[in-house]
């Protein structure tokens, strides 16, 4: 079903203070523009290779915070038997770069990835993306068919599976603002807002559903308000109707980024949480779950 850590290291916990204080090893895995964009590795300290591998990237609205933010979690995969990578990605400003350039970024990452697969010692087969808020979009576009052949050619996931937490998988609303500039305006009648719209919709992860998609584990705070609870529980039924591998847990009396310690819930509840994620990510991958 997800990913297969190896059962060995099922007993290791979270401990935020030792994970803060793991170093990962940096790789460059695009350059252009005198700048470098890296990866972040963190590697299981096992020599069974290949690894299961989990790539990280961040929230922060697609204009703010960096990959050090999932850091102890990429140690945590580590721990776990996986290599944990976090993906630097750039930000979008207000005058040349927008979610678009967040999303191509964010997919030359996971090609690098497959590509040096042997070098890196992962299985490729293994591959699972995971993203918190902003982040969590980029996650599952990289689990989405149809995303993935608008930016790669070629129309399948680039992972096997894919952990969205409180994240954002509809750009028609509010979250617009990612593509176009004071998000999408107008009225019904309006070409220049169809078109707008249209363009949202070919980029949501929730109206770009094939049977074929990663699995997925869907995890929201009830009383988030920043991303919505029932995009999230849209999304979980929109996989599920396509046959889709799909869970949705939704967390009481849980704000936004639930899984980020040192911000609006104890560091305890974040490590639980972090835990049983991977928990379940224990379980073996099916036999048709494969990245090609």
């Amino acid at each position: 079903m997800y990913i297969g850590l190896s059962k060995k290291v099922y007993d290791k916990k979270v401990n935020w203070e030792v994970l803060k204080a793991e170093r990962p090893e940096t790789i460059v895995y695009k350059a252009f523009g005198g700048r470098e964009l890296k990866l972040y590795v963190f590697r299981p300290q096992e020599r069974n290779a290949p690894f299961p591998a989990v790539l990280f990237y961040h929230g922060g609205g697609w204009e703010r915070e960096s990959p050090a933010r999932l850091f102890p979690h990429a140690a945590y995969a580590a721990l776990r038997g996986a290599v944990g990578i976090c993906a630097e990605y750039r930000l979008m400003d207000d005058e040349t770069l927008s979610i678009r350039d967040c999303i191509r970024d964010c997919f030359d990452a996971a090609l690098y990835m497959i590509k040096h697969a042997e070098e890196l010692g992962i299985d490729r087969n293994r591959l699972i993306s995971f993203g918190d808020s902003a982040g969590a979009y980029l996650a599952a576009v990289l689990g989405c068919a149809k995303i993935a052949g608008r930016f790669t050619g070629v129309y399948k996931p680039l992972v096997a599976h894919t952990v969205f937490l409180n994240g954002i998988a509809d750009l028609t609303g509010k979250w617009s603002c990612a593509l176009f500039k004071g998000g999408i305006t107008g009225g019904p009648d309006d070409d220049g807002r169809r078109e707008k719209l249209a363009e949202a919709r070919a980029l949501s992860p929730l109206f770009n559903i094939s049977a074929g998609d990663a699995g997925t584990l869907i995890y929201h705070g009830q009383n988030d308000s920043v991303t919505e609870q029932y995009t999230a529980e849209e999304y979980y039924c929109a996989l599920s109707e396509a046959g889709v591998n799909v869970e949705l847990t939704l967390l009481p009396e849980t704000k936004h980024a639930f899984i980020l310690p040192d911000l609006y819930h104890p560091n305890e509840y974040c490590a639980d949480i972090l835990e049983k994620i991977f928990n379940r990510l224990t379980i073996d991958l099916s036999p048709n779950s494969r990245v090609g």
